[in-house]
């Protein structure tokens, strides 16, 4: 697998060892003020996990069922107006509603399959809950990070 974009590279080799290369920049804050009005606004990417191996979980947009890729993500533009809504996990999992905003930067989540949760609190001590689906959202540096070395699936 390889993926390359302006001034970084990823590699995953045969053995799974991964090698990201990256050209990094120093600037003052207006300029990365300047830098962030050219982002693009009302989209959602939807990461898988970082294993890259053959898993694929299943994520609703929109109530529209989709396969994702170990390693990959989805790229959603959210129309102006409306809302996407990001399920995962059916009943017991997740749900994320995202709104159209004016320039409303771009969000970055990530999928994953059954996990333990914390429970419903009780008094008699902690209680363990389970579901079939999380969404966690990410730091947009790191989303943008992913979104230019990781593949976008179609």
């Amino acid at each position: 697998m390889k993926k390359k974009s302006q001034g970084c590279s990823f590699n995953k080799d045969s053995l799974g060892v991964m090698t990201l290369v990256l050209d990094t920049y120093s600037a003052d804050s207006s300029v990365l003020s300047s830098n962030r009005q050219m982002h693009e606004s009302n989209v959602v990417y939807i990461f898988s996990d970082d294993k890259f191996n053959n898993k694929e979980y299943t994520v609703s947009i929109n109530r529209v069922k989709h396969s994702l890729q170990s390693g990959k993500y989805i790229r959603h533009t959210i129309e102006q107006g409306k809302q996407v809504r990001i399920d995962k996990g059916g009943r017991i999992g997740s749900s994320l509603i995202i709104h159209w905003e004016s320039d409303k930067p771009a969000q970055y989540v990530t999928v994953s399959g059954f996990a333990f949760t914390e429970g419903p609190p009780n008094r008699s001590g902690g209680s363990i809950g389970v579901t079939s689906g999380i969404i966690n959202s990410l730091d947009s540096n790191l989303g943008m990070l992913l979104a230019a070395i990781l593949i976008e699936q179609k």
